[in-house]
């Protein structure tokens, strides 16, 4: 790699973490490596008592190295978050929080607003919540909800786990409709066992 070009990149990345730390607080942690000591090709930090006392976000830090394609043909860049209370939060969050990112390496696409991610299984045990919606950040300020310091932006994108039926609702009515019931009913969505919406 260009030394320049590498450069570049830390300093974005470096203005990145400024982004995330102000709006989020300092980085409690994090990994560069998988659990079998692997190396990962971007760090997943997390961040304590956020955005709510008791809980935790996860997030990805370096996937937006990568321009993401969006059905326009235009590109973004895109960061994973996941929030869940610390009940839940431990490296198996982290690890699903990477497999999702690197699957997007692969793909090389973005995640829409609205996408459903359906899941191999629960993301933990003993909880109905087998998928993952994909939205903007909404329980942070709108400030946060794209990083305008790389080109092109990178959006946040918030990994929301939910029940098979309310995906099944998502496919059939559109996440417009979806997203009216979360305001209707505003379940606590950092509570991975909540009752399902539907």
């Amino acid at each position: 790699m260009n030394p320049k070009n590498q450069n570049n990149e830390k300093e974005t990345v470096a203005s990145l973490i400024q982004h995330l730390e102000f709006h989020l607080g300092e980085i409690d942690g994090g990994w560069s490596e998988s659990i079998d000591q692997k190396r990962i090709p971007f760090q997943i930090v997390w961040f304590k008592n956020s955005p709510v006392t008791q809980a935790t976000t996860f997030m990805t830090l370096g996937l937006s190295q990568t321009a993401l394609r969006q059905p326009d043909d235009s590109f973004v860049r895109q960061e994973l978050l996941f929030c869940c209370h610390d009940t839940y939060a431990n490296e198996e969050i982290a690890s699903l929080l990477l497999a999702v990112g690197e699957d997007l390496l692969v793909e090389k696409r973005a995640l829409l607003r609205g996408q459903v991610l359906r899941l191999a299984s629960p993301v933990i045990d003993s909880s109905t919540m087998q998928v993952l919606y994909c939205t903007s950040p909404v329980y942070f300020p709108d400030e946060f909800h794209e990083y305008k310091g790389s080109s092109p932006v990178t959006s946040i994108v918030w990994t929301v786990p939910i029940a098979k039926k309310e995906a099944d609702f998502i496919t059939q009515k559109g996440w417009n409709c979806f997203e009216d019931l979360l305001v209707e009913q505003n379940p606590d969505l950092l509570n991975l066992k909540r009752e399902g919406l539907i």
